[in-house]
This record gives C-alpha cells, structure tokens and sequence, in this order.
C-alpha cells in the first residue's frame, strides 16, 4: 500500500480503520525500504504522532503505533541509515510532551511500558537526553523509586521497570543530569539498593547507572561517602 493511501485511511475520523491501518503499517516495517519512506514522510509522522493527543485513541491502537516506531527504530540502527534514525528521533522529540499523560498513566500498563521500551531505544541519543521535559524526567526516576525487591523483582513482566534503569543509564551520560541525580538522595539511595537485585536485567542496568555517575570524580567521592557506595558494590560481589 502507498503512503498517500496510508495517510489518507489515517486522517479517517473511523477508530477501527486508523486501528487497521496501523496494523498494515506494523507489517510494512519488517520491511525496511518501507520504514524509511514513512520515516521521511513529516507530514505522515506527524498525523501519527498526533494521534496520542485523541482522548478516544483506541490503547490497541496505540498499541500498533508504539510497535511501529520501537520495530523501525530497531531496524535502522547501522549507521548506513544514521540520516533516517536522526529524522525519527526529531519527530518524536517535537512531540515528546504528548508522552507524559502516558507513560504517567495507570489505566494502561502495556502502553504504558511499550513508552519506557520506546525511550530506552531513544535515550542513546544525545539531542533526545536533551529535549526530556523535567517533568518526564521526574516520571522515569519515579520507576525506580517505587522499587520493592519483595514484590518487584522480575517475576512478573513489567517493562516499566524492565526498562527504566537503562534509560536512566543512557541519562548519566549528560553532565547535567548527573548533577541533578546526585542531588536527589531518594533516587539514588533507590538505585543503591537495588544492586543486590535478583534480576541480572536490572543489575546490569543499576550498575551501568553508577557507573556514569562515578566518571564524575566529585560524585563518585559523594556515592562512597553519603550513600555507601563500596557495600553496595560488595552486596552485589557477594551475590555473584
């Protein structure tokens, strides 16, 4: 099917026709000579991406959309395609803001997570770390806060906290908001306690987190002295 059609069946005002369009265009990403035209497309980006601003957006549709863009990111990683991932990344960051009734929502935890699983994707890129509102960046750390290694610990698939300690790895790499973090004594007593965590997914990330953190000398000193930094890190030696 041809983008012009595509984007005519998109503007439908008929919520199951824009459901099975996205549909068709999940199918289309597996291809991608077809990804990179939609990609190049601002006009067709954008009519998708307003699509989160629709109250009665159908969640199986947005569903649909967030598999799109998390498939296509996926499939033009190479560097051979580094001009569309740069196109795909600027829409999605013209439109960042209309992810915060997301990704702080309750009522959908797939959308909800396929958010996280989305920005994990993005968040090696540095103009996206740039363009995060502070309010979403509150959301994201929020994630790891509210970890309870009694009840979270990967035994059920949560992808919000599945991917919200490599996000905020990724995050690290900004200096400000490495200066940002080491402030907030919740957070990062969170993510020390977490070291010793059961999941090897989460680990991974929480230490990729202090890892950044600690390229900073003035913080690494801050982590050992306030926040105990050398027996979280022998919590974690004795776990493994």
């Amino acid at each position: 099917m041809e983008i012009n059609e595509l984007e005519t069946l998109l503007r439908n005002n008929d919520k199951n026709v824009i459901q099975q369009t996205l549909s068709i265009m999940c199918q289309t990403c597996l291809s991608v000579e077809k990804s990179l035209e939609i990609v190049m497309n601002d006009s067709f980006m954008d009519i998708m991406l307003n699509q989160l601003q629709n109250d009665e957006f159908l969640a199986e549709a947005s569903n649909l959309l967030f598999t799109f863009f998390i498939n296509t990111h996926a499939n033009i990683t190479d560097e051979v395609y580094s001009e569309y991932r740069i196109s795909l990344e600027r829409k999605i960051i013209e439109h960042i803001d209309d992810f915060n009734p997301i990704l702080s929502s309750e009522s959908d935890c797939d959308l909800e997570g396929m958010s996280f699983m989305l920005f994990s994707n993005l968040s090696s890129s540095p103009t996206f770390i740039e363009s995060v509102s502070p309010s979403l960046l509150q959301t994201i750390y929020q994630t790891l806060t509210e970890y309870n290694p009694q009840v979270i610990d990967f035994k059920t698939r949560d992808d919000r906290t599945r991917y919200a300690p490599s996000i905020v790895c990724n995050f690290c790499s900004n200096e400000n908001v490495r200066n940002e973090m080491i402030e907030n004594d919740k957070l990062i007593q969170s993510i020390m306690l977490q070291c010793d965590s059961r999941s090897e997914e989460r680990q991974q990330g929480v230490l990729g987190i202090i890892r950044n953190l600690c390229f900073d000398t003035r913080i690494s000193l801050r982590l050992l002295r306030d926040f105990s930094l050398s027996t979280s890190l022998l919590r974690f030696f004795g776990r493994n």
